[in-house]
Protein backbone atom coordinates (compact mmCIF):
# COMPACT_ATOMS: atom_id res chain seq x y z
CA UNK A 1 0.00 0.00 0.00
CA UNK A 2 1.23 3.50 -0.81
CA UNK A 3 2.32 5.72 2.05
CA UNK A 4 3.34 9.35 2.24
CA UNK A 5 7.09 8.67 2.30
CA UNK A 6 6.77 6.71 -0.95
CA UNK A 7 4.87 9.64 -2.47
CA UNK A 8 7.50 12.16 -1.34
CA UNK A 9 10.39 10.00 -2.54
CA UNK A 10 8.73 9.59 -5.93
CA UNK A 11 8.08 13.32 -6.26
CA UNK A 12 11.69 14.07 -5.33
CA UNK A 13 12.89 11.58 -7.92
CA UNK A 14 10.92 13.17 -10.77
CA UNK A 15 10.95 16.86 -9.75
CA UNK A 16 14.05 17.73 -11.81
CA UNK A 17 11.97 17.26 -14.98
CA UNK A 18 9.66 20.14 -13.96
CA UNK A 19 9.97 23.82 -13.08
CA UNK A 20 8.99 22.88 -9.54
CA UNK A 21 12.30 20.99 -9.28
CA UNK A 22 14.06 24.36 -9.04
CA UNK A 23 12.14 25.41 -5.93
CA UNK A 24 15.16 25.28 -3.63
CA UNK A 25 17.23 27.32 -6.10
CA UNK A 26 14.42 29.90 -6.12
CA UNK A 27 14.45 29.98 -2.32
CA UNK A 28 18.26 30.29 -2.18
CA UNK A 29 18.21 33.24 -4.57
CA UNK A 30 15.31 34.98 -2.83
CA UNK A 31 16.86 34.54 0.63
CA UNK A 32 20.40 35.27 -0.63
CA UNK A 33 21.69 31.96 0.68
CA UNK A 34 25.18 30.75 -0.23
CA UNK A 35 23.80 27.49 -1.51
CA UNK A 36 20.44 25.86 -1.98
CA UNK A 37 19.10 24.21 1.18
CA UNK A 38 18.55 20.83 -0.52
CA UNK A 39 18.58 19.07 -3.86
CA UNK A 40 15.02 17.92 -3.28
CA UNK A 41 11.77 19.76 -2.57
CA UNK A 42 10.69 17.41 0.25
CA UNK A 43 12.18 15.24 2.96
CA UNK A 44 10.78 12.03 4.43
CA UNK A 45 8.44 12.45 7.39
CA UNK A 46 6.95 10.42 10.21
CA UNK A 47 3.61 12.21 10.13
CA UNK A 48 0.69 12.25 7.72
CA UNK A 49 1.68 15.50 6.00
CA UNK A 50 4.74 17.32 4.67
CA UNK A 51 5.66 20.75 3.37
CA UNK A 52 8.60 21.66 1.18
CA UNK A 53 11.95 22.01 2.93
CA UNK A 54 11.98 25.48 4.49
CA UNK A 55 8.27 25.94 4.03
CA UNK A 56 7.21 26.38 7.65
CA UNK A 57 7.47 30.19 7.44
CA UNK A 58 6.31 30.42 3.82
CA UNK A 59 3.42 29.74 1.52
CA UNK A 60 4.15 26.04 1.43
CA UNK A 61 3.84 23.27 -1.10
CA UNK A 62 2.00 20.72 0.98
CA UNK A 63 1.34 16.99 0.49
CA UNK A 64 -0.59 14.91 2.95
CA UNK A 65 -3.17 12.36 3.96
CA UNK A 66 -6.52 14.16 4.00
CA UNK A 67 -9.23 11.91 5.44
CA UNK A 68 -7.85 8.92 3.57
CA UNK A 69 -7.12 10.80 0.35
CA UNK A 70 -3.83 12.14 -0.95
CA UNK A 71 -3.85 15.94 -1.09
CA UNK A 72 -1.39 18.24 -2.86
CA UNK A 73 -1.27 21.99 -3.28
CA UNK A 74 -0.39 25.25 -1.54
CA UNK A 75 -1.04 25.96 2.12
CA UNK A 76 -0.49 28.52 4.83
CA UNK A 77 -0.38 27.06 8.33
CA UNK A 78 -1.11 29.38 11.25
CA UNK A 79 -0.62 26.56 13.71
CA UNK A 80 2.12 27.60 16.19
CA UNK A 81 5.17 25.39 16.56
CA UNK A 82 8.64 25.52 18.08
CA UNK A 83 10.06 26.84 14.78
CA UNK A 84 7.21 29.35 14.37
CA UNK A 85 5.84 30.50 17.75
CA UNK A 86 4.50 33.78 16.29
CA UNK A 87 2.20 32.94 13.39
CA UNK A 88 1.25 36.58 12.79
CA UNK A 89 4.33 36.95 10.55
CA UNK A 90 2.39 34.87 8.01
CA UNK A 91 -0.62 37.20 7.93
CA UNK A 92 0.79 39.38 5.10
CA UNK A 93 1.38 36.25 3.00
CA UNK A 94 -2.14 34.99 3.66
CA UNK A 95 -3.51 38.41 2.71
CA UNK A 96 -1.50 38.41 -0.52
CA UNK A 97 -2.73 34.91 -1.37
CA UNK A 98 -6.28 36.02 -0.57
CA UNK A 99 -6.06 39.02 -2.92
CA UNK A 100 -4.77 36.75 -5.67
CA UNK A 101 -7.52 34.16 -5.24
CA UNK A 102 -10.23 36.83 -5.29
CA UNK A 103 -9.20 37.72 -8.84
CA UNK A 104 -7.95 34.42 -10.24
CA UNK A 105 -9.79 31.78 -8.21
CA UNK A 106 -12.18 30.90 -11.02
CA UNK A 107 -9.25 30.15 -13.34
CA UNK A 108 -7.79 27.72 -10.80
CA UNK A 109 -11.21 26.14 -10.27
CA UNK A 110 -11.50 25.49 -14.00
CA UNK A 111 -8.21 23.60 -13.71
CA UNK A 112 -9.66 21.41 -10.95
CA UNK A 113 -8.21 23.18 -7.90
CA UNK A 114 -10.37 23.73 -4.83
CA UNK A 115 -9.97 25.36 -1.45
CA UNK A 116 -10.62 24.16 2.08
CA UNK A 117 -9.41 24.89 5.59
CA UNK A 118 -9.07 23.59 9.14
CA UNK A 119 -9.52 25.54 12.34
CA UNK A 120 -8.78 24.59 15.94
CA UNK A 121 -11.57 25.04 18.47
CA UNK A 122 -12.39 24.05 22.03
CA UNK A 123 -14.28 21.01 20.74
CA UNK A 124 -11.53 19.86 18.34
CA UNK A 125 -10.47 20.39 14.76
CA UNK A 126 -13.07 21.54 12.24
CA UNK A 127 -12.63 20.98 8.50
CA UNK A 128 -14.58 23.05 6.00
CA UNK A 129 -16.20 21.65 2.89
CA UNK A 130 -14.38 22.07 -0.41
CA UNK A 131 -15.19 25.28 -2.29
CA UNK A 132 -13.89 27.16 -5.34
CA UNK A 133 -10.71 29.14 -4.59
CA UNK A 134 -11.76 32.58 -3.33
CA UNK A 135 -10.91 35.31 -0.86
CA UNK A 136 -9.76 34.00 2.52
CA UNK A 137 -12.37 34.73 5.24
CA UNK A 138 -11.29 37.05 8.06
CA UNK A 139 -11.97 34.26 10.56
CA UNK A 140 -8.96 32.33 9.23
CA UNK A 141 -6.52 35.07 10.27
CA UNK A 142 -6.22 33.36 13.64
CA UNK A 143 -3.75 31.13 15.39
CA UNK A 144 -4.59 27.49 14.72
CA UNK A 145 -6.05 27.84 11.22
CA UNK A 146 -4.81 26.10 8.08
CA UNK A 147 -5.73 27.29 4.58
CA UNK A 148 -5.26 25.00 1.58
CA UNK A 149 -5.63 25.36 -2.20
CA UNK A 150 -5.12 22.22 -4.22
CA UNK A 151 -6.51 18.86 -5.21
CA UNK A 152 -6.94 15.43 -3.71
CA UNK A 153 -7.49 11.91 -5.02
CA UNK A 154 -7.29 8.32 -3.82
CA UNK A 155 -3.81 7.27 -2.71
CA UNK A 156 -4.01 4.32 -5.09
CA UNK A 157 -4.38 6.69 -8.06
CA UNK A 158 -1.21 8.67 -7.21
CA UNK A 159 0.41 9.94 -10.40
CA UNK A 160 3.66 11.88 -9.86
CA UNK A 161 3.38 13.56 -13.27
CA UNK A 162 -0.05 14.92 -12.42
CA UNK A 163 1.06 16.26 -9.03
CA UNK A 164 4.23 17.85 -10.42
CA UNK A 165 2.35 19.46 -13.33
CA UNK A 166 -0.03 20.97 -10.79
CA UNK A 167 2.92 22.24 -8.75
CA UNK A 168 4.23 23.92 -11.91
CA UNK A 169 0.86 25.69 -12.26
CA UNK A 170 1.09 26.85 -8.63
CA UNK A 171 4.78 27.82 -8.66
CA UNK A 172 4.19 31.36 -10.04
CA UNK A 173 1.71 31.95 -7.20
CA UNK A 174 4.36 30.89 -4.67
CA UNK A 175 6.87 33.29 -6.26
CA UNK A 176 4.35 36.12 -6.14
CA UNK A 177 3.32 35.61 -2.51
CA UNK A 178 6.91 35.18 -1.36
CA UNK A 179 8.20 38.22 -3.30
CA UNK A 180 8.34 41.82 -2.10
CA UNK A 181 4.96 43.38 -1.18
CA UNK A 182 4.98 45.79 -4.14
CA UNK A 183 5.66 43.08 -6.72
CA UNK A 184 3.32 42.47 -9.65
CA UNK A 185 1.26 39.30 -10.17
CA UNK A 186 2.86 36.50 -12.23
CA UNK A 187 2.97 37.37 -15.96
CA UNK A 188 0.58 34.50 -16.73
CA UNK A 189 -2.07 36.19 -14.59
CA UNK A 190 -1.48 39.86 -15.45
CA UNK A 191 -4.20 41.79 -17.30
CA UNK A 192 -3.48 41.87 -21.03
CA UNK A 193 -6.62 43.42 -22.46
CA UNK A 194 -9.47 41.60 -24.16
CA UNK A 195 -8.62 39.86 -27.43
CA UNK A 196 -11.23 37.57 -28.94
CA UNK A 197 -9.83 34.09 -29.53
CA UNK A 198 -12.23 31.47 -30.90
CA UNK A 199 -11.87 27.85 -29.92
CA UNK A 200 -9.80 25.75 -32.33
CA UNK A 201 -11.73 23.53 -34.69
CA UNK A 202 -12.06 20.07 -33.18
CA UNK A 203 -14.01 16.95 -33.93
CA UNK A 204 -17.54 17.29 -32.68
CA UNK A 205 -18.46 15.30 -29.62
CA UNK A 206 -18.89 15.47 -25.90
CA UNK A 207 -15.95 16.68 -23.84
CA UNK A 208 -14.35 14.51 -21.25
CA UNK A 209 -14.71 16.21 -17.87
CA UNK A 210 -12.17 15.61 -15.12
CA UNK A 211 -13.90 14.96 -11.81
CA UNK A 212 -11.40 14.08 -9.10
CA UNK A 213 -12.38 11.86 -6.22
CA UNK A 214 -12.78 14.69 -3.71
CA UNK A 215 -15.76 16.33 -5.39
CA UNK A 216 -19.06 15.75 -3.68
CA UNK A 217 -22.02 14.43 -5.65
CA UNK A 218 -23.58 17.89 -5.69
CA UNK A 219 -20.39 19.58 -6.88
CA UNK A 220 -19.86 17.02 -9.63
CA UNK A 221 -23.47 17.34 -10.78
CA UNK A 222 -23.13 21.12 -10.97
CA UNK A 223 -19.82 20.89 -12.84
CA UNK A 224 -21.14 18.45 -15.44
CA UNK A 225 -24.44 20.33 -15.87
CA UNK A 226 -22.58 23.56 -16.51
CA UNK A 227 -20.37 21.88 -19.10
CA UNK A 228 -23.38 20.31 -20.80
CA UNK A 229 -25.12 23.68 -21.13
CA UNK A 230 -21.90 25.28 -22.37
CA UNK A 231 -21.45 22.62 -25.06
CA UNK A 232 -25.07 22.90 -26.20
CA UNK A 233 -24.90 26.70 -26.36
CA UNK A 234 -21.67 26.56 -28.33
CA UNK A 235 -23.24 24.17 -30.83
CA UNK A 236 -26.32 26.37 -31.25
CA UNK A 237 -24.29 29.53 -31.82
CA UNK A 238 -21.92 27.87 -34.27
CA UNK A 239 -24.91 26.49 -36.16
CA UNK A 240 -26.11 30.10 -36.50
CA UNK A 241 -22.76 31.12 -37.98
CA UNK A 242 -21.00 32.59 -34.94
CA UNK A 243 -17.39 32.13 -33.93
CA UNK A 244 -17.21 30.92 -30.34
CA UNK A 245 -14.62 30.92 -27.56
CA UNK A 246 -15.38 29.03 -24.34
CA UNK A 247 -13.82 29.77 -20.94
CA UNK A 248 -12.52 32.92 -22.61
CA UNK A 249 -10.12 35.32 -20.81
CA UNK A 250 -11.69 38.70 -20.13
CA UNK A 251 -8.26 40.34 -20.29
CA UNK A 252 -8.36 41.25 -16.59
CA UNK A 253 -7.69 37.92 -14.94
CA UNK A 254 -11.11 36.27 -15.08
CA UNK A 255 -12.79 33.90 -17.51
CA UNK A 256 -16.09 34.30 -19.36
CA UNK A 257 -18.17 31.15 -19.85
CA UNK A 258 -18.60 31.85 -23.56
CA UNK A 259 -17.82 34.67 -25.99
CA UNK A 260 -19.35 34.77 -29.47
CA UNK A 261 -18.61 36.96 -32.47
CA UNK A 262 -21.35 37.41 -35.05
CA UNK A 263 -21.06 39.89 -37.94
CA UNK A 264 -18.18 41.54 -36.11
CA UNK A 265 -20.15 42.07 -32.88
CA UNK A 266 -18.92 40.58 -29.58
CA UNK A 267 -21.39 38.91 -27.17
CA UNK A 268 -20.69 37.72 -23.61
CA UNK A 269 -22.60 34.72 -22.21
CA UNK A 270 -22.67 33.69 -18.54
CA UNK A 271 -24.13 30.26 -17.78
CA UNK A 272 -25.97 29.45 -14.55
CA UNK A 273 -27.47 26.08 -13.64
CA UNK A 274 -30.11 27.60 -11.33
CA UNK A 275 -33.54 26.26 -12.28
CA UNK A 276 -35.06 29.63 -11.34
CA UNK A 277 -34.49 32.34 -14.00
CA UNK A 278 -34.59 34.92 -11.19
CA UNK A 279 -31.64 33.28 -9.45
CA UNK A 280 -29.75 32.85 -12.72
CA UNK A 281 -30.19 36.55 -13.50
CA UNK A 282 -29.19 37.56 -9.97
CA UNK A 283 -26.04 35.44 -10.02
CA UNK A 284 -24.93 36.21 -13.58
CA UNK A 285 -25.55 39.91 -14.18
CA UNK A 286 -22.87 41.17 -11.79
CA UNK A 287 -20.27 38.93 -13.43
CA UNK A 288 -21.26 40.03 -16.93
CA UNK A 289 -21.03 43.70 -15.95
CA UNK A 290 -17.58 43.16 -14.45
CA UNK A 291 -16.35 41.36 -17.57
CA UNK A 292 -17.71 44.12 -19.79
CA UNK A 293 -17.16 47.34 -17.83
CA UNK A 294 -14.48 46.94 -15.18
CA UNK A 295 -11.64 49.42 -15.97
CA UNK A 296 -10.52 49.08 -19.60
CA UNK A 297 -14.11 48.24 -20.63
CA UNK A 298 -14.76 45.91 -23.54
CA UNK A 299 -18.38 47.02 -24.02
CA UNK A 300 -19.69 43.99 -25.92
CA UNK A 301 -22.73 44.40 -28.14
CA UNK A 302 -24.81 42.05 -25.98
CA UNK A 303 -24.75 40.51 -22.52
CA UNK A 304 -26.63 37.22 -22.22
CA UNK A 305 -27.56 35.20 -19.13
CA UNK A 306 -28.01 31.51 -19.95
CA UNK A 307 -30.12 29.11 -17.88
CA UNK A 308 -31.83 25.72 -18.13
CA UNK A 309 -35.38 27.04 -17.55
CA UNK A 310 -37.60 29.22 -19.78
CA UNK A 311 -37.95 32.86 -18.83
CA UNK A 312 -41.15 33.58 -16.87
CA UNK A 313 -43.28 36.73 -17.10
CA UNK A 314 -41.84 38.44 -14.01
CA UNK A 315 -38.25 37.82 -15.10
CA UNK A 316 -39.08 39.16 -18.57
CA UNK A 317 -40.57 42.31 -17.01
CA UNK A 318 -37.47 42.72 -14.88
CA UNK A 319 -35.20 42.55 -17.95
CA UNK A 320 -37.39 45.01 -19.86
CA UNK A 321 -37.17 47.50 -16.98
CA UNK A 322 -33.42 46.96 -16.70
CA UNK A 323 -32.88 47.62 -20.40
CA UNK A 324 -35.09 50.70 -20.33
CA UNK A 325 -33.41 52.21 -17.27
CA UNK A 326 -29.78 51.44 -18.13
CA UNK A 327 -29.67 51.22 -21.91
CA UNK A 328 -27.79 47.93 -21.61
CA UNK A 329 -28.38 45.26 -24.21
CA UNK A 330 -28.92 42.39 -21.79
CA UNK A 331 -31.08 39.33 -22.30
CA UNK A 332 -31.75 35.76 -21.18
CA UNK A 333 -31.35 32.60 -23.24
CA UNK A 334 -32.98 29.28 -22.39
CA UNK A 335 -30.70 26.34 -23.19
CA UNK A 336 -31.18 22.71 -22.24
CA UNK A 337 -28.51 20.04 -22.30
CA UNK A 338 -30.86 17.60 -24.04
CA UNK A 339 -30.02 16.90 -27.66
Amino acid sequence: MLDLNFVLSTLNGHAADYDFGGLQDIRAERRRLRKRPSRHPFRSVGTDWAHHIGGRQELQFNVGDDEGFLRWGLAISLQPSRSLPDVTILYPKLRKLSDFLEIHGDYLYRLGFEMWDWTDSDVGDSRSRNRPPQRVPDALYNSGSFTFVGKRALFESFDPARVLKDFDVLLPIYKYVESEPESSPPPHYQPRGFVFTPDPNTTAGARLIETTAHRTVGDSTFFLSHRALQDKLKHELQRDGAEVGTDHPDGKGRYIDLVARQDGAIEFYEIKTDTSPRLALRNAIGQLLEYAYWPDPVKPARLVVVGPSPLDAKAEEYLCNLRAETGLSISYRHVTSAT
